[in-house]
């Protein structure tokens, strides 16, 4: 039997529309796909919303696909509006910005923020800034500690406090405590991201367990070869982020340097 031709014409109909349907979706696929394309494998594009200067380095809260991410370059003047491309290489996980007074829940470290398209012509992205944090140098090891600089016994006990490797043996329990060392400044890092990053050793611990060396993040300034005495707070298992990560370090510590080792060295 025929069917009677206004049925005919609804199926028709109906087809024309599911072919249409599923011309707009390829359509609409291969855009999207057209658009990631744009943007570089390891790398965020997207606009500008907000962004500050601090500490030296300038912090920018940029929107992309959709979702908010920050990043920390090299200070810089960042319109609202802007786009900017940036690697994602350099991640850190719960940072918090003294300067700033802020916690970020991941906050990308960049060598610099660039225009879509661009080639920056820094493969390592943010790793500059990282190693100028911990520290390394280029093609170190991440996280790697400084060898050992300090011969046994050549650096007494603070009156009250603990030598490096005391503080690595009991440091499970004095998590958050005040605590004081004296040690010799074997490195010096300063004014990366709002504060200075001094690694001490006092000729205790093990080196091939690499608890001979302190990391020590304060305010005070010193140089290589002093010997400090430093009180600061007790944390464990810190990790910045991108293979940077310490058993134990001082936070937020006051430092008294000895003036007799600040000349003749």
């Amino acid at each position: 039997m025929r069917a009677p031709m206004p049925l005919i014409t609804l199926v028709a109909a109906v087809a024309l529309v599911a072919g249409c349907g599923n011309q707009e979706s390829t359509h609409d696929q291969a855009s999207q796909q057209a658009a990631t394309a744009t943007q570089p494998a390891g790398a965020i594009t997207g606009e500008v919303v907000e962004s500050m200067n601090s500490g030296g380095y300038t912090y920018a809260r940029v929107e992309s696909d959709g979702k908010s991410v920050w990043a920390a370059g090299p200070e810089t003047t960042l319109d609202t509006g802007t786009e900017v491309t940036f690697s994602t290489k350099m991640p850190m996980q719960g940072f918090h910005s003294e300067t700033l007074d802020r916690t970020f829940d991941t906050l990308y470290f960049v060598g610099g923020f660039e225009a879509p398209g661009a080639d920056s012509g820094d493969p390592h992205g943010g790793m500059g800034m990282m190693q100028a944090m911990t520290g390394e140098s280029d093609g170190s090891q991440h996280g790697a500690t400084p060898e050992a600089g300090v011969a046994p016994g050549a650096v007494t006990k603070a009156a009250g406090g603990h030598t490096v490797a005391e503080l690595y043996a009991g440091c499970g329990d004095m998590v958050g405590e005040s605590v004081t060392v004296r040690g010799k400044v074997v490195k010096f890092n300063g004014g990366i991201m709002g504060r200075n990053w001094v690694h001490v050793q006092d000729g205790s611990g093990d080196p091939a367990a690499k608890t001979h060396d302190l990391l020590i993040t304060t305010d005070a300034a010193c140089e290589e070869g002093d010997v400090i005495t430093a009180t600061g707070k007790v944390t464990v298992d810190k990790d910045f982020g991108a293979g940077y990560s310490y058993e134990l370090l001082l936070e937020e510590a006051s430092i008294e340097v000895e003036p007799a080792t600040t000349t003749g060295r």
